[in-house]
């Protein structure tokens, strides 16, 4: 029997997951289920579970309580999920507790491009979670990406959550390409990128300036149009009165004096 109380700021866990995925983001079709184990080997101890806040974790599809090996299983465990837990034994005096260690998980960014015009700022957030907190740094095709004049990042830590905002300034045409952030915490590493895309700024008008020029070119071929259209009537309008004037001269004739 144990008589001493005994806390434990760190216990041993399993990961049950396919570790062959551990080298990309987080795919959020496999979740995964996560383990911790109550520090004794106690037979006789009757271990009780409980959350962060006292709620004593009886049967819930949430978890898994094995008895037999003093664990606890966190079903698909999720950033929701808490990652701290307790284990109880009031008859061997027992109140230890433990956390799940949680590879980083990435959240992609929502898109897999982005096209910005030349001389915009291009901004975007990496959020990461996982026990022990991931730290989170930026890449710009394979180069690790470093603070200056025009770029700027903001990194910020809240629990198990890590946060890593970039911003570049005045875009330029090299800083098109693949940007990958990268979440590491000790247990294993994940990733997730995007890839920058660089406008001209001119771009913009050049299906203004198609149309422009197709009206344009609409309007002299219609201003050609009417003035061929006129010459021909005038030349019909003069041969019509050279035409009469053959075949009626004497009408013509008449018709003068009558003028007189």
């Amino acid at each position: 029997m144990v008589s001493k109380k005994s806390t434990l700021s760190l216990a041993a866990i399993f990961l049950l997951f396919n570790c062959s995925n551990a080298s990309g983001p987080l795919d959020p079709s496999k979740p995964v289920n996560v383990t911790v184990r109550c520090p004794t080997n106690d037979d006789q101890a009757q271990i009780r579970w409980y959350l962060p806040n006292g709620t004593e974790i009886t049967k819930h599809p949430k978890f898994e309580i094995d008895d037999k090996n003093k664990t606890l299983t966190i079903i698909k465990m999720d950033e929701t999920d808490h990652i701290q837990y307790t284990c109880i034994d009031d008859f061997i005096k027992l109140n230890a507790t433990v956390y799940a260690i949680v590879r980083p998980h990435v959240k992609g960014f929502g898109r897999a491009s982005k096209t910005i015009a030349q001389g915009d700022t291009f901004e975007a957030t990496c959020l990461a979670w996982g026990n022990p907190c991931p730290q989170l740094s930026w890449f710009h095709g394979g180069k690790r990406i470093e603070e200056n004049e025009r770029i700027t990042i903001v990194a910020r830590n809240e629990s198990k959550w890590s946060n890593a905002s970039l911003s570049i300034k005045l875009i330029q045409a090299t800083d098109s390409g693949v940007f990958t952030c990268v979440a590491e915490n000790g247990v294993d590493s994940r990733n997730t990128t995007i890839t920058l895309r660089i406008a001209s700024r001119l771009a913009a008008l050049w299906p203004f300036l198609g149309i422009v020029i197709e009206v344009a070119i609409l309007c002299v071929i219609i201003i050609f149009y009417e003035k061929r259209k006129a010459k021909q009537l005038a030349e019909e309008a003069k041969k019509e009165a050279e035409t009469q004037l053959l075949t009626n001269p004497t009408q013509t004739k008449s018709d003068v004096r009558q003028r007189k």
